[in-house]
């Protein structure tokens, strides 16, 4: 031993010297230091560290007071004992053991040893100079240890990599691996482990053996040799897939003999897959249909694995190896595809479409495709490359269905593709003139409608089928979508009036077929006509029962109209308006139900093309109403009826509110002529009248006056707020005998039978004590609290109690009166007075039991006791219970 700085424990242990041996071996050892020939003046101190495997070092406390000629018999560290210092010789010499129990471990473990010998000066703390020994290692094993082989996860996909060996293994013990399979995928040594990696596709499972040699080094050598039971790495595989448009892709999870893949989670480029009618996932397969180039991409499966021999699971959540996904584009029509064939400038007769039929680059047709025809339609194709052209020589209208057959070089030279379409021939058409006489705010009247081709039926079926119609200025750029349809008529065109002329064509979209696209027409527009605007009686109606007039009239219209037609439009949508009025040939309107509409007119002119000309018209009500006695409502007429007056140059020039009863007669309002109506709700109101208003209206424009009367307008009319007690109890008392209430007897009134000594939560008619009094014996013995003002409004109910007495007003002193009611079983008391003191007591408040919306109601149970009545005579005792009801809190105390 040397002085020197005290060396860490740990890290590479090549080249330390080290010893190998198992947890219940110990190892002796003797450690000697030089002495200088003045350590007789010195006092000995010695420290130890040991450090166990990856945790921090532990040094033990300074044991001093060891001299040159003691003995030293302590343990002063866990691991170590001492055994004598041996003293006369050239050099002193340590004797002690290592132990190796007492660590519990349970895998294999180094240790490091240090010795620490510290001189002091006499008795002294102070460490004069110190020694440390070199560090020993000793790798233990524990005395039952057996090794385990494990692959975390053990299962391991393409593209993947799992370390496979023995667990727990300390730094420099490297196991001998074999028997594993080589032609599973590459095995690379990596540290105490082997890093295996599946071949491209491989699908396996396989077992390993591992051999670990202990060699002799101070103790004898020994071994570990390990032999998995089940194969410790799986290796799996999701191949990629190639599916075509239109068609099926099915990816299976490849898994070796006996595993099983569990709630399996597939995903489309991250997108989780659930079960549909495209979809069809299972724990270890996914079936897409109907595939399109928008699904190419990734595809991937989460799953729990179990083996099967023992069913336990051995991986949870558990991705794949991404697959890859290809679409290709063989024939780009589906077999029983229906197609239509539009005709976009050609001749008559004539038809024609660009059919693509390979998109892939790596697919290519071979020799000319072949078409079959059911039917008389003529076919001509040509072929540039991929692009086949196919034109049919039918009558547009006519439908009909061909056959394609090609050979292709996709996978297999002999692989022959074929599609049946059904097919339609048709053009869009439609008028090649339409005028302002077409159009209200914008939107177009019913006209002759432009009729745009039909898909084919599906079977005999009709298709779902979605028409886009747009418009354009130049029939090449800025084409705007102006209406969707679900028919191929359109009876409504949009568009901008400053144009000489637009372009129509539509965009067809029908079940799962690429997007047609029509021939275009070009549509001259009339310029449109200024005309005075349309006046009617009034631009604004009532509707409803007794409402008048039921029709109004136009004032002013052109004179000299041909064929005029007349129609209603919602103002904010262009919609028909017949909900809120009709309109008839004569332009005559009538009123259906609230709402604001728009009245067109369309008509030639004797010396013009086409006009046209709208009115804006409300029709609405004057609303009901409802109040409580006590209180006032206001009827008005509706602000939008105003607005619409003024802002039409229509004046109101009187208006008369009325009462109307319920036999019809009307009572008017004298001096009530504004534009709304207060009504003062007293307890002679008349609650079956109905209230109405009637508005002479002139048009400042051409002088016409018109009377509006509105609709009878319901009040409703609830009763005033009130708090009322409606019901008080009437008591007489007595006791049960034999299930009927006898009265008590003047002897038993003398000696006091009737002490009300049982607690009355205890009280039963077969404990009588207490002279009762049921609601049974009839109604008088409810209580009844009414309260019908706005909640919540605080109430309470006090009582007191008179001076019981005889008729002959012989008073009874000492008398109490018990008062409770039942709620579900128990009995709820107030508290117990006596009679006499007209101290009042708190009965009950808003929010006792059982009220409810601050109400109460319950029949009530009386309670009498009586003192010993030397002086009692027969006849009837009385007395006047006060009830008070207050509109007030509870207060404090009570």
């Amino acid at each position: 031993m040397s002085p020197a700085t005290p060396l860490s424990i740990g890290g590479d242990t090549e080249g330390k010297y080290q010893t190998f041996l198992k947890s219940d071996e110990t190892v002796t050892m003797k450690a000697s230091f030089g002495k200088d020939g003045s350590d007789g003046q010195y006092t000995l101190g010695f420290r130890t560290r040991i450090k166990v495997g990856d945790a921090p070092a532990q040094t033990s406390q300074i044991d001093i007071g060891l001299s040159a000629s003691q003995e030293h018999g302590s343990q002063p560290q866990n691991g170590v004992k001492w055994a004598p210092y041996w003293t006369g010789m050239p050099n002193d010499y340590l004797h002690y053991q290592l132990t190796f129990d007492q660590f519990h471990l349970t895998g294999p473990t180094w240790i490091s040893y240090q010795l620490e010998v510290d001189y002091h000066l006499g008795q002294s703390p102070v460490i004069e100079r110190s020694y440390y020994s070199e560090p020993f290692w000793v790798l233990v094993f524990p005395a039952d240890y057996t090794p385990v082989i494990e692959a975390a996860p053990p299962v391991v996909f393409r593209g993947q990599s799992v370390s496979v060996g023995v667990a727990g293994l300390p730094v420099g013990v490297v196991p001998d691996y074999r028997d594993y399979e080589t032609q599973l995928g590459t095995w690379t040594p990596q540290g105490d482990q082997l890093l295996f990696s599946p071949a491209n596709g491989a699908v396996g499972a396989s077992r390993l053996t591992a051999q670990i040699d202990v060699p002799e080094q101070s103790r004898s050598a020994f071994s570990y040799s390990v032999e998995a039971a089940d194969p410790v790495v799986y290796a799996a595989d999701l191949p990629d897939v190639r599916g075509y448009e239109t068609g099926e892709a099915e990816f299976e999870l490849r898994l070796p003999a006996g595993l099983e893949a569990r709630n399996t989670e597939w995903q489309l480029n991250g997108e989780v897959i659930k079960d549909d009618e495209r979809f069809t996932p299972s724990p270890e397969r996914l079936v897409i249909r109907q595939l399109t180039r928008e699904d190419a991409g990734v595809v991937t499966a989460t799953a729990n694995y179990f083996r099967l021999s023992d069913g336990r699971q051995i991986a949870a959540g558990l991705a794949s190896n991404p697959a890859r996904l290809q679409v290709s584009t063989a024939f780009h029509v589906k077999p029983n595809r229906r197609i239509l064939i539009t005709a976009p400038d050609a001749p008559e007769g004539m038809a024609t479409t660009p059919v693509r039929l390979v998109a892939e680059p790596d697919v290519s047709l071979r020799g000319w495709p072949e078409w079959e025809s059911t039917d008389d339609t003529r076919l001509r194709v040509t072929k540039d490359g991929n692009d086949v052209t196919a034109v049919a020589e039918a009558e547009p209208g006519t439908s009909g269905h061909v056959g394609l057959t090609a050979r292709s070089e996709i996978e297999s030279a002999d692989e022959m593709l074929a599609a049946d379409l059904d097919f339609s021939l048709g053009a869009l058409t439609g008028p090649a003139v339409i005028g302002p006489n077409e159009l209200v705010r914008g939107v177009a009247r019913p006209m002759q409608p432009f009729v745009a081709p039909e898909p084919p039926l599906d079977d005999g079926l009709p298709v779902a089928t979605t028409y886009l119609w747009e418009v354009s200025q130049d029939g090449q750029t800025d084409w705007t979508l102006a209406a969707t349809t679900t028919t191929n008529e359109l009876h409504r065109l949009a568009y901008d009036e400053s144009w000489p002329n637009l372009f129509l064509r539509v965009r067809i979209h029908s079940g799962t077929d690429d997007e047609v696209v029509t021939n275009t027409l070009v549509v001259a527009l009339r310029p449109p006509l200024v005309l005075t605007d349309l006046r009617y009686e009034t631009p604004a109606l009532f509707w409803g029962d007794g409402a008048g007039p039921t029709a109004i009239r136009p004032t002013h219209q052109p004179s000299d109209m041909i064929d005029p037609e007349w129609a209603t439009y919602l103002l904010d949508s262009g919609e028909d308006g017949a909900a809120v009025a009709s309109v008839g040939d004569d332009g005559v309107i009538v009123p259906r139900g609230p709402g604001q509409i728009a009245i067109g007119l369309y008509a030639n002119l004797a010396d013009e093309s086409a006009a046209i000309t709208h009115a804006p018209l409300t029709v609405t009500a004057l609303a009901d109403r409802a109040g409580r006695i006590g209180e006032t409502v206001t009827f008005n007429i509706p602000e939008e009826m105003l607005t619409i007056f003024e802002e039409n140059a229509y004046s109101i020039r009187a208006v008369k509110w009325q009462r109307v009863s319920g036999d019809g007669e009307k009572t008017v309002f004298a001096g009530e002529t504004g534009n709304s109506l207060t009504v003062a709700l007293t307890p002679q109101i008349d609650r079956k009248a109905r209230y109405q208003v009637e508005i002479v209206l002139r048009d400042e424009i051409w002088g016409t006056q018109t009377v509006l009367t509105s609709n009878l307008a319901t009040l409703t009319v609830g009763n005033a707020p009130v708090l009322r007690l409606v019901d008080v109890p009437n008591f007489n008392f007595g006791h049960e005998k034999n299930g009927e209430m006898q009265a008590a007897t003047v002897e038993e009134l003398i000696h006091g039978a009737y002490t009300g000594q049982t607690p009355l939560t205890e009280v039963s008619p077969t404990n009588l004590d207490w002279l009762l009094s049921w609601p049974g014996q009839g109604e008088d013995k409810r209580l009844t609290v009414i309260d019908t003002r706005d909640a919540p409004t605080p109430w309470q109910l006090t009582v007191s109690a008179g001076q019981l007495s005889h008729a002959s007003d012989q008073p009874v002193v000492g008398a109490k009166l018990g008062i409770g009611w039942l709620l579900g079983r128990d009995l709820e008391l107030f508290p117990v007075m006596t009679m006499g003191d007209d101290t009042p007591v708190l009965a009950l408040n808003s929010e006792a039991r059982p009220v409810t919306d601050q109400n109460f109601t319950s029949p009530m149970f009386g309670f009498l006791s009586l003192p010993p009545l030397p002086d009692a005579v027969s006849g009837n005792y009385h007395a006047i219970l006060t009830w008070t009801l207050i509109s007030a809190p509870t207060p404090e105390g009570m």
